[in-house]
């Protein structure tokens, strides 16, 4: 009984965790090389992001990037970004991203970034930022992932602001030409609030004992 109840805690909590809110953050799903519920923008060679399905992190496909210019100049609309998902006002999420560099830029360096963008409900256009830029370094220093290495993830927690609950994801490459990348995947997972789960976690027991 008490394995039980320890496997059936653990798998609750790991799915309460884990859900992730970005439509196909996870590049699981393709339509015609196209991954779906994105919308690809900026100086992204044409023809990427290529769905890759021999090098992933989870699941059974991950997203090739690459880039032949940085998107410093480039209009906030048109970037690369996903398709609106909704939040909660005053809620904690967690941002991340796993990603795993394959070329520098022709600067010897690179750095990808995404956000949060608040997404105004009338017109669906970005408005400002929720989030400060999540950044996938590479090749700087001995400390950041290079070529050849494995996935690496990193994460940012923020406060989801507004009402309106409309999200995007927004990806830019920040250096120059050359930039080339696998993400799998880009997520956004609320923070279990201690209430929240206390509940699911009597829920839980409460199970256990009705079931022996």
């Amino acid at each position: 009984m008490k394995k039980v109840t320890a496997m059936l805690v653990v798998l609750c909590v790991s799915g309460f965790a884990s859900a992730n809110l970005v439509p196909n953050g996870n590049f699981e799903n393709w339509t015609t090389g196209v991954p779906d519920s994105w919308t690809i923008g900026g100086k992204v060679v044409s023809g990427y992001p290529l769905q890759e399905t021999a090098d992933v992190n989870e699941g059974t496909s991950a997203a090739e990037w690459k880039w032949d210019g940085n998107d410093n100049s480039i209009n906030i609309n048109d970037m690369s970004k996903s398709d609106i998902f909704t939040l909660v006002s005053g809620q904690e999420y967690i941002l991340s991203a796993t990603y795993k560099p394959l070329a520098f830029t022709s600067t010897g360096i690179g750095e990808t970034e995404l956000f949060v963008g608040i997404v105004g409900s009338s017109s669906g256009n970005y408005w400002n930022k929720a989030t400060d830029n999540l950044k996938l370094w590479y090749g700087h220093d001995e400390s950041e992932p290079s070529v050849g290495d494995d996935y690496t993830t990193v994460s940012l927690t923020f406060t989801w602001p507004e009402t309106s609950g409309a999200a995007r994801i927004f990806i830019f490459n920040r250096y120059w030409r050359g930039a080339r990348l696998l993400i799998d995947p880009i997520s956004v997972t609320p923070v279990p609030e201690p209430v929240s789960l206390l509940i699911m976690l009597a829920g839980v027991f409460g199970f256990a004992r009705r079931r022996w």
